[in-house]
């Protein structure tokens, strides 16, 4: 806890509820916050041979949030390459197409996990 800059209360305080309630607050705080959303997804077809990125509304999305996407079944020749909040309430991922033809991914239920200070 000293790495964060809260150290517990002091061996006097030990018995006050006030001060041990206190620094579970500040030490909530100080750690970042993370969240799990899950939204029905439907990509449009990725050309081949190309990266698109593509939006999407996701209630609850900050731009400070830090995002991980996890596509629920695997695409033959699809991957993604990142993702990012664009916007408010948008989550932006770039899809790759790796083969000579286009890709229509399937709409999915994504799981998506945000970390945030």
């Amino acid at each position: 806890m000293q790495q964060l800059g809260i150290d517990p209360p002091p061996r006097a305080e030990l018995t006050d509820w006030r001060s041990w309630f206190g620094w579970f607050q500040r030490l909530r705080q100080a750690l970042p916050k993370t969240e799990t959303y899950t939204a029905t997804i439907n990509p449009v077809a990725v050309a081949a041979n190309s990266t698109a990125e593509q939006t999407f509304t996701v209630t609850g999305l900050a731009t400070t949030d830090i995002v991980t996407v996890n596509k629920p079944t695997h695409t033959s020749g699809l991957g993604i390459v990142n993702a990012r909040v664009s916007a408010t309430d948008t989550l932006a991922i770039t899809f790759i197409n790796i083969t000579g033809s286009p890709i229509d991914p399937p709409e999915e239920a994504y799981l998506i996990k945000t970390t945030r200070r």
